[in-house]
């Protein structure tokens, strides 16, 4: 049975279960009267990683994307998108289409593109990460003006296949990432040359060349 993932609120610093995070945000950030705030919970689906975040009202999705790079995703500065069920946004929607669905810039408010569903993210149309996003309230208060990050994940405990201890980088082997603890890592590479990624808090570990570091807003 998995581990249940845990964050702190960054508020009060307690820690909770992802299963009860919501309701302790509602609760914790309080209402915000006249100055509204979104809380949306980004999450890479069937895994350990998520991130609450609060922001203005009016939030474009092309902020929203500026900040899930520097948090979580970017390595080479791939393309990346916002779907709904019938729409595409996209950074340049005269340059790259998906074909088969309606293509708008991302300079459009998260509300109007969200409706009362979810939303698919995607960065990396090659090696991609998706990730899901939903407004869980409208009317928060923040922790700061503009985007900030109310919670998170806390780094998932990823053990060496070698020794049992904490991994701190991923070996490839035939594309395959095997993690390993900096001295198992050691003995493994004096073969020859390895390539390696370091094991960070990220859904993008792992993937293409992601190392991080991890820039909140």
């Amino acid at each position: 049975m998995p581990a249940i993932s845990r964050g702190a609120c960054r508020k009060c610093e307690r820690s909770f279960a992802k299963s009860q995070m919501t309701r302790h945000l509602k609760s914790c950030l309080g209402s915000s009267g006249k100055e509204r705030k979104l809380l949306i919970l980004v999450e890479l689906p069937r895994s350990p990683y998520w991130v609450y975040l609060t922001a203005p009202n009016t939030v474009k999705l092309s902020a929203i994307d500026g900040v899930l790079r520097d948090l979580w995703l970017d390595c080479c500065g791939h393309l990346s998108s916002f779907s709904s069920q019938d729409t595409d946004y996209l950074d340049d929607p005269e340059g790259f289409g998906f074909g088969g669905t309606r293509e708008r810039s991302m300079n459009v408010s998260l509300k109007r593109a969200v409706g009362n569903g979810t939303l698919r993210y995607e960065y990396d149309f090659g090696s991609t990460t998706q990730l899901a996003l939903r407004v869980m309230d409208e009317n928060v208060i923040g922790l700061g003006s503009g985007i900030k990050v109310v919670a998170r994940n806390d780094a998932p405990d990823i053990a060496c296949s070698k020794c049992g201890g904490v991994a701190t980088e991923l070996l490839f082997d035939d594309w395959e990432p095997i993690a390993y603890c900096d001295t198992c890592l050691g003995s493994v590479g004096e073969d020859g040359e390895t390539y390696t990624l370091p094991v960070v808090n990220s859904p993008r570990m792992g993937v293409c060349a992601y190392s991080g570091p991890s820039i909140e807003p």
